[in-house]
């Protein structure tokens, strides 16, 4: 049996946010990455938090306490959340057969409330499908997915105009082949030569289109478990006030 492996894509500045990189950010009194590894601690074989180097220093001290499964890598990106997935599978591709492996990807400030989703997608099998995306149907998402059943046509996105007042959005966690680091760094490289993406940026979710085109469609997986995201620390006050008066309420 593979060996499940969760990687933690926290290689942002987080500029929006100011004195703390979202990941660091304290929701529920401890900090996102702790949450996240904690929930996850027992559901995979090893987490790898790829961080900036900027930040490694801080998020090796904040994990410290869970260094016998966590382990922080710095990588250079800057171009992109899809670039930091390809920079994470070559580091890891360098040093071990990466391959042998099953993946998880989630973001680092993507909030799990509890450990379900994590284990629910630690356990959905990709066979030949490359991706699976857990979603949940949403009104006005700011991300969502032109789809033809289960398969992702393309991912939609609000802030380049398009709109939709109901569509599944994902849960900022993806089940992955190995073989996503191939058609990333084809992708880019496509992209690159077609001028098809703006300042050298790579979104990973850009990559649907690409495997649909390819005839290995992505694949929207329906669940029930929600995950909570912020870009600013007005949003993170939110859910701080959510988290406690659900606290509040079952006391």
């Amino acid at each position: 049996m593979k060996k499940k492996i969760l990687l933690i894509i926290a290689a942002g500045n987080a500029s929006r946010m100011g004195y703390l990189p979202k990941a660091a950010s304290i929701i529920n009194g401890k900090s996102n990455l702790t949450n996240t590894c904690e929930k996850a601690y027992d559901i995979f074989d090893k987490i790898l938090v790829f961080s900036n180097y900027k930040n490694h220093d801080l998020y090796t001290n904040i994990l410290e306490p869970l260094k016998e499964k966590v382990e922080v890598v710095a990588i250079r990106s800057g171009m992109g959340c899809g670039d930091a997935v390809l920079k994470a599978f070559e580091d890891l591709e360098s040093v071990s057969p990466a391959w042998k492996y099953e993946y998880t990807i989630c973001w680092g400030d993507t909030h799990f409330p509890d450990s379900s989703l994590l284990k629910e997608t630690a356990n959905l099998k990709t066979n030949d499908t490359h991706l699976i995306i857990p979603v949940v149907k949403e009104e006005n998402p700011y991300v969502w997915f032109d789809h033809d059943g289960p398969d992702i046509i393309r991912a939609m996105f609000s802030k380049r105009g398009e709109k939709r007042k109901v569509g599944y959005h994902d849960q900022s966690i993806f089940r992955v082949s190995y073989d996503i680091i191939r058609d990333l760094g084809t992708m880019k490289n496509v992209y690159w030569r077609q001028d098809r993406y703006q300042y050298d940026e790579l979104i990973f979710l850009d990559v649907c289109h690409y495997l649909y085109n390819i005839g290995h469609p992505a694949k929207l997986f329906v669940t029930k478990n929600k995950t909570m995201s912020f870009n600013t620390e007005t949003e993170l006050n939110e859910i701080n006030g959510l988290l406690l008066s659900r606290k509040i309420k079952g006391a």
